[in-house]
């Protein structure tokens, strides 16, 4: 799922950017100078599915004729604002212009990404549900990204999320280094080199799939690649 990030350069977007990348959400910037029509041309087809996130460097005129028109033509789309907690009359002109939730521009970035998870899971229940990956006892959530195994949460890196996701969505199947490494690194193995073998190490670890303990075990495969087996 998308977030698109109308900008003119504000800190509090900008910055955030890594810490959205890593819940999961394919960040998309959108010059908010340019005009809606730009934005309309690349997405005529009517695919635009996310929350589209509007920079407090916006003037209240911009801000909301873009709220307007993505009303229009998005009517389900999610919309939040970054507004200064000042500008009492700009934020209520901006809520009865349709946007979904506004925050601070002080906003933590964790609060930032938390907010958008909720909007994101609020406006499309059933897409989040499709991503949700429940191995018992491992549970893969998205927006944000995180792993519970019997409720408890493993603290992983983005890059770590993924390729426990990606062993769980092939229990059983011997997987090559090289498939792992274009479906996580996009990339060839010969370019992706050791931080193969590293993150795959270090999902073993933080899961517990050395031993079984907890019905399963992470196997490397001589000369090929890994397996994630039930036992």
């Amino acid at each position: 799922m998308k977030v698109y990030l109308a900008d003119t350069g504000t800190k509090v977007l900008l910055k955030a950017v890594p810490n959205l990348v890593r819940a999961g959400f394919d960040c998309v910037s959108v010059n908010p100078t340019a005009g809606f029509h730009g934005f309309l041309d690349h997405h005529a087809d009517g695919t635009v599915q996310g929350v589209f996130v509007l920079g407090d460097g916006l003037s209240a005129r911009v801000r909301r004729t873009w709220v307007a028109q993505l009303r229009e033509h998005y009517p389900g789309l999610g919309i939040i604002a970054v507004m200064v907690p000042e500008h009492v009359e700009e934020i209520h002109g901006t809520l009865s212009a349709g946007i979904d939730d506004w925050v601070t521009s002080a906003v933590p970035h964790k609060t930032l990404v938390a907010r958008i998870g909720v909007l994101m899971r609020m406006k499309y229940p059933e897409a989040v549900a499709s991503r949700v990956l429940d191995v018992v006892p491992y549970s893969f959530k998205p927006f944000p990204n995180r792993l519970f195994r019997q409720d408890q949460e493993i603290e992983l890196t983005a890059r770590e999320y993924e390729v426990a996701r990606f062993f769980f969505s092939n229990v059983d199947q011997p997987v090559s280094r090289q498939r792992i490494s274009e479906a996580i690194w996009h990339c060839p193995l010969d370019e992706a080199g050791r931080t193969v073998d590293t993150h795959i190490s270090r999902v073993r670890s933080r899961l517990g799939l050395k031993d079984g303990a907890y019905g399963f075990v992470l196997e490397q495969i001589y000369g090929f690649g890994y397996q994630l087996k039930r036992i």
